[in-house]
């Protein structure tokens, strides 16, 4: 038992579309395209492989493991009309948990040839890049009340959580360090710039402290509140970037994210 891969002879453009909602329709579909008058035959080939990263002390017929072998690949949910990973493939996309699936992908093996953890990172990045918005960002619209979450007039959720931006940087480094690609991160320093900014704009009483402007989740913090855990998450994001931005060259933006960081 494990992950279902699936395999196509015939085209190699053919692609399975797959929609999945969890509330009134609550369905998961499948569909294998079928053939056309170019593409008489098409074969079809399902099989089952468990596909986790191979670590010490952990043999093959250890069946201790099985559990961690077959649901290893379970927290890469691509949401199936959002296009980014999510809780799962009929949930809410949530930036504060993408470092998360990041973290993973970073020691997963290839999914299949061609495609990787990280590749899923890139595109699900790629999206939040482009203006895409999820649960705990201005603008998100649930996903079962429509399907495009792009920016709205709601004002359900002003203010962004504190989590959302460390997360997202947290995601990028995961990607650029762990995929060496360096292109996309001179493509989009810009955008990667501004989400810090955002994360660590002074607050109302001058600190450099992570700071959300209201209470939250129905009064469960104090309105002034300072998070200690997201402060921590929050100050490993103005260190680590510091690294890759000195690989592309920028060493004066890696300078001054270390002067950020002194001042917390």
């Amino acid at each position: 038992m494990g992950s279902l891969r699936v395999y196509v002879s015939g085209d190699s453009s053919t692609a399975l579309r797959y929609d999945a909602h969890r509330n009134s329709k609550g369905i998961v579909t499948v569909t294998f395209p079928a053939t056309t008058a170019e593409h008489k035959v098409l074969e079809y080939t399902l099989g089952t492989a468990a596909i986790y990263p191979a670590i010490p002390g952990i043999a093959a017929n250890d069946k201790r493991f099985d559990v961690f072998r077959r649901d290893f690949l379970d927290i890469f949910q691509l949401q199936a009309e959002l296009h980014v990973l999510a809780n799962h493939a009929a949930s809410d996309p949530c930036a504060l948990v993408l470092y998360k699936y990041s973290d993973m992908a970073r020691y997963a093996p290839e999914l299949v040839k061609g495609l990787t953890a990280l590749d899923l990172i890139c595109e699900t990045l790629d999206r939040y890049l482009g203006g895409f918005v999820s649960y705990g960002m201005s603008g998100y619209k649930e996903f079962e009340i429509a399907a495009d979450n792009i920016a709205n007039s709601s004002e359900r959720y002003p203010y962004p959580t504190l989590d959302t931006y460390p997360s997202l940087l947290i995601s990028a480094y995961d990607y650029a360090d762990g995929s060496g690609d360096e292109r996309w991160l001179r493509q989009n320093y810009e955008g990667l710039r501004k989400w810090t900014d955002l994360m660590s704009a002074p607050n109302a009483d001058g600190s450099t402290l992570l700071e959300y402007p209201i209470s939250g989740n129905s009064g469960s913090w104090r309105a002034d509140a300072d998070r200690a855990p997201v402060q921590l998450v929050g100050y490993d994001r103005l260190r680590t970037p510091g690294c890759l931005l000195q690989r592309i060259g920028l060493s004066r933006t890696a300078q001054y994210g270390r002067a950020r960081r002194s001042r917390w």
